[in-house]
């Protein structure tokens, strides 16, 4: 289960507390940790960074969870999030903190961006989610990565779309002065 709630609309920043709940009984993995991309071309753990991208009439995703790669590209290494184990009855805390126009994020594409924000009215938050159940012993799912924390997981990229759920919750945000800029071109 996952709940949202908008912490603070800034002129600067949006930022979006969530919890996830695993109400199965069995461990779920969830997206927790994505990389943010620096200017330089370096990656560092951000547990406050999501993918980021507008739709029509100001609709807003953002989240953590593991991508498709677009069709036809070709790509040297997947972006993937980490995942944190959470056993039955066990709730987690995160943060997504965007900026303010938030700005569009998709791992396998660029953008060439407005200079005008627009109000967003909605923000729908996702959240990938693997059950324990889904994993066959052999398949080597869920890789440990104990440099993250001891409680983190790497997903298999085939495996982890392929099992991955996407758990959704909606936030209204009309009024607040919570922008986006919107996209004019998409460089793949």
């Amino acid at each position: 289960m996952l709940t949202v709630t908008v912490k603070a609309i800034t002129a600067a920043s949006i930022s979006i507390a969530y919890q996830v709940t695993n109400t199965e009984n069995t461990d779920l993995y969830v997206a927790d940790l994505l990389y943010r991309p620096a200017a330089n071309g370096s990656l560092s753990v951000d547990p406050q960074f999501a993918y980021t991208m507008p739709a029509e009439n100001g609709l807003l995703y953002t989240g953590k969870l593991m991508l498709q790669i677009p069709d036809g590209m070709r790509v040297e290494t997947t972006d993937a999030p980490y995942y944190r184990r959470v056993v039955p009855g066990e709730t987690i805390s995160g943060e997504i903190v965007l900026t303010n126009p938030a700005m569009p994020y998709h791992p396998y594409d660029s953008y060439i961006l407005g200079e005008n924000p627009f109000a967003i009215s909605r923000i729908i938050v996702q959240i990938g989610v693997i059950s324990a159940a889904k994993i066959k012993p052999d398949e080597g799912v869920m890789i440990p990565a104990p440099a993250i924390g001891l409680a983190h997981f790497k997903a298999d990229y085939g495996y982890g779309l392929d099992y991955q759920e996407v758990l959704q919750a909606e936030l209204d945000v009309a009024n607040t002065g919570a922008t986006f800029l919107p996209i004019t071109a998409v460089d793949r």
